[in-house]
């Protein structure tokens, strides 16, 4: 009898255990389909001498991801972009910038045009069961429908516009900039309340090193949060900066894994420096609200 309840208490713990263990991973279907809306608001603050600059980029967008192939390793996606809008202002300057693929009175100009042309480009998303990307394929689909939608005619100038389009949206600034919505899961299962590591490099030399909680599992969704310390290099010809900071991430997951929300925010400050102001140090705080919202 006492054998007997030692078996029966064992056989308990371990369906308990066995319950409690989640196997956090993309599980999609062939021909599923969704619909993600992204927005973002980054504030980029300087301190000039003699005045305060403030940019604020305003972003938003919606992307369609189509399941076309799945493996126990790899499953890929189909990814269009089906709409993109772009605003970039200063409390100072006014508005510098603005794009909206949805608005006719916008697509004359050069800027507008451009982005018209990457949109419906197939691209083709090759993805770990974590929501590691290892292959983007067939990414030049975006840069020759921007391009194209150019009208340009001189061999030189379509060359030298599609060299400039590739710094940001070439496979390997696709993957990056992807990784920040997917790149979320362990390779091992996790209990509640568990945590787990990655780290990243993101679009635009961010590095990214996560620690991730998973917080609840229900029928419906899985709740994650994410804690990040972040170093981002955006030192360009024109100027140096180099800015360290943290990012918290909020997600909500369907039971396939796909994201249904998801809030990503960041703060990061450092020194700038330009070959216009030789000698000095432009101290720079970066603000950005990301999200990620299933339609």
């Amino acid at each position: 009898m006492f054998q007997r309840s030692l078996q029966l208490i064992a056989l308990f713990l371990f369906t308990q255990w066995s319950v409690a263990q989640t196997n956090l991973r993309y599980n999609l279907e062939v021909g599923e389909t969704f619909t993600v809306a992204q927005t973002a608001k980054q504030t980029i603050t300087q301190e000039i001498p003699g005045m305060t600059q403030i940019i604020i980029n305003d972003l938003s967008g919606t992307m369609r991801f189509t399941v076309t192939a799945v493996t126990d390793t790899l499953t890929t996606l189909e990814m269009t972009f089906q709409k993109f809008a772009l605003k970039m202002s200063s409390p100072q300057l006014g508005t510098l910038m603005e794009i909206d693929t949805d608005r006719e009175e916008t697509t004359e100009s050069a800027e507008s045009k451009i982005f018209q042309g990457m949109l419906h480009q197939a691209v083709y998303i090759e993805m770990k069961p974590t929501g590691e990307i290892v292959n983007i394929k067939e990414a030049d689909a975006i840069i020759n429908g921007m391009v194209s939608n150019l009208g340009l005619e001189d061999p030189a100038m379509v060359a030298q516009m599609k060299k400039e389009l590739e710094q940001e949206w070439s496979a390997d600034s696709l993957a990056k900039s992807f990784e920040q919505m997917t790149f979320n899961y362990p390779d091992a299962s996790v209990v509640e309340g568990g945590t787990w590591n990655n780290a990243f490099i993101g679009k635009g030399n961010v590095n990214a090193k996560n620690t991730w909680t998973l917080n609840n599992v229900s029928d419906n969704a899985i709740a994650i949060s994410g804690d990040a310390t972040i170093e981002m290099d955006l030192t360009n010809p024109q100027i140096q900066m180099v800015l360290t900071g943290s990012q918290q991430t909020t997600l909500s997951a369907l039971p396939n894994g796909f994201p249904k929300t998801m809030e990503v925010k960041t703060f990061a400050a450092g020194d700038a420096s330009t070959p216009q102001l030789p000698g000095q140090t432009i101290p720079t705080k970066l603000e950005s609200t990301t999200t990620y919202t299933l339609l």
